[in-house]
């Protein structure tokens, strides 16, 4: 029976040396049946060229747009959303496809390691969605999910544009977390937690005003709205 095709889509942002290693990593996958997409959404382009054993494409704009292009052209059954610097497992998408087997789920979310030692445990469905719901401190995720399940990028702020993605893809799907499995590997200074930019403030305020609407519990609701006011206050420093 043939395997499922899963769809890799590598982001960057016109720098060569930023790709390199996750793109090795994603290269020396033992799960063969993958399709790699460069997606380079930055102004001049690297000027790479499509291989047997990877798409590149320049798609020139913001990080959503060349996100959401990349999407597109995705053929496999999966997909797998990967930053540059991001270095994967080498048996990620094997580990993943046999989950995906065994327990019939939307959303696979792995732990991951950052370069200064720490190690994200993926919390469980409910926990997460919480998370996704009034956290900015959210940092980079090790995802698999069905592509029949994704939105759309938007915005012009990186982070932002990953936050609301992943809080619309997860919202009403099946998750499973591995804690015992190590999916990749992240530098630190690459992760979003230190992000108080004024474009960061202004669409973290607009998901959260969104996002009450989903939360049901009245004591939540209250700790949501404090978190509101935070952000508004931070906001209105910067302004």
């Amino acid at each position: 029976m043939k395997k499922p095709l899963v769809s890799i889509v590598l982001a960057t942002n016109d720098s060569v040396s930023d790709i390199n290693i996750s793109l090795k990593s994603l290269l020396d996958q033992n799960y063969q049946n993958i399709e790699i997409i460069i997606a380079d959404y930055g102004k001049k382009g690297k000027g790479m060229e499509s291989t047997k054993k990877y798409q590149y494409f320049h798609i020139p704009g913001s990080f959503a747009n060349g996100m959401n292009e990349a999407i597109k052209k995705a053929e496999g059954e999966y997909l797998l959303l990967v930053g540059p610097n991001q270095e994967a497992h080498e048996s990620w998408t094997r580990k993943a496809i046999g989950e995906f087997d065994r327990l019939k789920v939307d959303v696979l979310r792995c732990a991951t390691m950052y370069s200064d030692g720490r190690i994200e445990m993926p919390l469980e469905r409910n926990k997460w969605v919480k998370q996704l719901n009034s956290e900015i401190n959210i940092e980079l995720p090790s995802i698999i999910f069905k592509r029949e399940l994704a939105g759309k990028f938007s915005g012009q702020n990186v982070n932002i544009a990953q936050w609301e993605f992943w809080s619309n893809t997860v919202r009403g799907a099946k998750v499973h977390t591995l804690v015992d499995f190590v999916a990749s590997f992240v530098p630190s200074e690459d992760n979003i937690m230190n992000d108080e930019s004024k474009s960061f403030l202004k669409g973290a305020l607009k998901i959260m005003e969104e996002n009450k609407k989903y939360i049901k519990n009245p004591i939540t609701k209250l700790i949501h709205q404090a978190k509101i006011k935070k952000v508004a206050k931070k906001l209105e420093e910067e302004n």
